[in-house]
């Protein structure tokens, strides 16, 4: 009995000193590790380059845009975006705001601030609607980023736009 009580405080023992004394990544820098990742990840999108974009999401991702489709997993994701591509071939992107919050030293969530100009949606890529270019959207992205062997990646994205998309419709 004396060597069971004695073997469960030395475990607690040791697991309390191996919490205490684990090292953590430094926070400023795993922030500005995923900040460095998001700003590429945009960069890459300016460049419309897909296949590069999309190798930051991970396989099982999920993504929603701003009118609220949903899809899962990189090939979907990657269905829809090469059609999506072509709209910003004028367009201009600005990041104002990065904020991250560490959940824990392998996930993260991310807010993104971006200005999107001059999107032009072709004839037809809206049923109903002739070419329509949209000077200017105001969104927010929304990341969930998760590290695996030390490498970031988008385990699911929203999209929210400040734009009412619903007028362009109506």
């Amino acid at each position: 009995m004396i060597k069971i009580v004695f073997h469960t405080f030395l475990v607690f023992m040791l697991t309390l000193y191996v919490g205490c004394n684990a090292e953590l990544p430094d926070e400023d820098v795993t922030e500005e590790q995923i900040e460095q990742f998001l700003r590429e990840h945009m960069e890459i999108l300016d460049r419309l380059d897909l296949e590069a974009y999309m190798n930051n999401f991970s396989e099982d991702a999920t993504w929603q845009n701003a009118v609220g489709m949903h899809l899962e997993g990189k090939s979907d994701i990657e269905e829809f975006l090469a059609r999506i591509f072509p709209t910003l071939e004028n367009a201009g992107w600005e990041v104002h705001n990065i904020i991250i919050q560490l959940v824990t030293p392998e996930v993260a969530v991310a807010d993104v601030e971006v200005d999107l100009r001059n999107q032009i949606l072709p004839e037809g890529f809206i049923e109903g609607m002739d070419e329509t270019v949209i000077p200017e959207r105001n969104l927010l992205n929304t990341y969930i980023l998760k590290r695996d062997n030390g490498e970031w990646s988008i385990a699911a994205e929203k999209i929210r736009d400040k734009l009412d998309l619903d007028a362009l419709v109506d």
